[in-house]
């Protein structure tokens, strides 16, 4: 008995190795099939493969597609497909490992083959596994929400796991169901509005329910406007006074250090300095140098520029303080108009020499991401 129950197990287990060996060698030929289309150089052919590819299950599909809508898919002579990736390397489109490629064309689009492929990658990236991937597309769908991706999303969202994801969801249906002609779905996108933490809506809520005006005229959903409106026009009202504060603060900061240095110099030193902008100034094109330092000799470590470009932009200043006052000023000492026509000279002089050596063109010092975007 026990071994006729060893033999119905080993044959189970046979079988569905069989099963799901059959069923990968389908989805690898699928897969193998959308990618020949896809390097086919035909505009037909190309809007097939996408279709294809992202109902491959394949797990290269997202970025294939991905790098297809940023121009980064390439094909051979022969056909084969292959991928850009963000460091410039190329990779197999299949197996997304290095691979080598001959001459390589990138795979254009067409308007047809561009509609085709914004819908699939709404699809790809609202089922994806990775909980980032489905914000990230809920988000961008929420700002620019079309008739196709909300019917995506309505099939969507009640299994939606994510409670972020599914905001963002509800978000995108209320845009546009603010303008269904069925007012339960009008007052469903009011209160979805009203609890999100969207502000992009004040202009159009304004339009349906502005003062003495107003394009909603049932009189059981204009409650529900107003208070979406109201809600929305709050958090702009505090989004405002924050920023306008952090903002006013950070710019007082810097007037605040040229006046104190500006009134210690001349409360210590009797000095009139008229090159004190220029101090600063050497600061930050110090901050500049460094930066560029970093791009052309270590970019991989280039967002971490300014814990060497703070204190080094500090002794720069410092050096050339000490250098002007043993060489200039000390020879001034109790004689504050000399002091002003000779710091005035010296901040011309200044300004050459940045000119001489960065160029008289504006420079940009960027922000490194970690201290970039905002809340």
């Amino acid at each position: 008995m026990l071994s006729r129950v060893i033999a119905c197990a080993v044959l189970l287990l046979s079988l569905s190795f069989l099963l799901s060996s059959e069923v990968a060698q389908a989805d690898e030929s699928q897969q193998d099939r959308a990618l020949a289309l896809l390097g086919s150089g035909d505009n037909a052919k190309l809007t097939d493969g996408i279709t294809q590819l992202a109902n491959s299950g394949a797990e290269s599909a997202l970025p294939v597609l991905d790098a297809l809508e940023a121009g980064k898919l390439f094909a051979d002579p022969s056909g084969a497909v292959f991928i850009q990736d963000a460091e410039g390397n190329v990779l197999s489109a299949k197996t997304l490992q290095p691979a080598r490629s001959g001459a390589l064309k990138v795979v254009a689009l067409n308007n047809l083959s561009r509609r085709t492929l914004e819908e699939t990658l709404s699809r790809l990236r609202l089922t994806a596994k990775s909980v980032a991937v489905r914000r990230q597309a809920a988000r961008k769908l929420s700002e620019y929400p079309t008739a196709e991706a909300v019917q995506l999303i309505r099939s969507l969202y009640s299994q939606e796991p994510d409670a972020e994801t599914k905001e963002w969801m509800g978000l995108a249906l209320a845009k546009l169901d603010l303008k269904s002609a069925d007012p339960k779905e009008r007052i469903a996108a009011a209160k979805a509005i009203e609890q999100s933490s969207d502000l992009s809506l004040e202009a159009d809520l304004l339009a349906m329910v502005g003062e003495g005006k107003g394009t909603e005229k049932d009189p059981t959903v204009r409650p529900h406007l107003r208070a979406a409106l109201r809600s929305v026009q709050g958090r702009i009202f505090w989004v405002n006074a924050v920023s306008n504060t952090v903002y006013g603060l950070s710019l007082g900061s810097v007037l605040v250090l040229a006046a104190l240095g500006l009134a210690i110099t001349f409360g210590l030193m009797r000095v009139i300095n008229m090159a004190h902008g220029e101090m600063l100034m050497l600061g930050a094109y110090s901050t500049f140098f460094i930066r560029e330092l970093f791009l052309n000799s270590a970019p991989a470590a280039a967002e971490w520029y300014l814990a060497l470009a703070v204190p080094f932009a500090f002794l720069t200043t410092f050096a050339m303080g000490v250098l002007l006052e043993r060489l200039v000023i000390r020879h001034l000492y109790g004689r504050p108009l000399e002091t002003l026509l000779a710091t005035w000279g010296l901040s011309l002089i200044l300004i050459q020499l940045i000119r001489v050596v960065f160029g008289a063109q504006n420079v940009t010092v960027a922000n490194p991401d970690w201290l970039s975007g905002g809340w």
